[in-house]
């Protein structure tokens, strides 16, 4: 994929363009730490990652943005992938390989990226998880399978979700 990608840079605060889009991202710490992208939930904005950013901070490269739709971040009406619309935000804030952290649909975002890292599209995800993402294993235990109606995706993507929800903080 190639992604064309425009940004400029003020005291931390990011504009990234990318696909008819105008991404809000906020880049704090050092950038020669561990990179970690803070993905917010289909209900918030980015900001809903303050009461924690400035402690992640601390010794990370953490990087916020306000999703496609959402927020700071204005669009036109196109059709896009939040996917691409996630690598677009990592080239034009200079991040090459991050760990991801999702809330609920963020989290979505954050698996379907790292599943698409596992697939071998891309090789810019160190790690990724969800955060408040439906356990998919109790739908196992209640039905044996996954039943087409209980998610989005396909069957493979399904049982993935489901593995990546398992998520320990050491």
């Amino acid at each position: 994929m190639c992604l064309r990608v425009r940004s400029t840079s003020f005291f931390g605060l990011e504009t990234v363009e990318f696909n008819g889009a105008s991404f809000w991202a906020e880049s704090l710490g050092s950038k020669n730490d561990p990179a970690l992208i803070l993905i917010h939930s289909g209900i918030a904005t980015a900001r809903m990652w303050d009461p924690i950013v400035a402690a992640l901070s601390g010794d990370h490269h953490v990087i916020r943005y306000d999703c496609r739709e959402f927020g700071r971040t204005t669009t036109e009406n196109v059709v896009f992938s939040d996917v691409d619309d996630l690598l677009a935000v990592m080239a034009g804030t200079g991040v090459e390989r991050a760990t991801l952290i999702g809330a609920s649909r963020g989290g979505g975002i954050a698996v379907d990226a790292g599943v698409s890292s596992r697939n071998g599209k891309n090789n810019t995800l160190s790690r990724f998880c969800a955060l408040g993402w439906r356990n998919w294993s109790s739908v196992y235990r209640f039905s044996g399978r996954l039943r087409g109606s209980a998610s989005r995706g396909s069957g493979a993507l399904k049982r993935e979700r489901a593995e990546s929800t398992r998520v320990n903080f050491q």
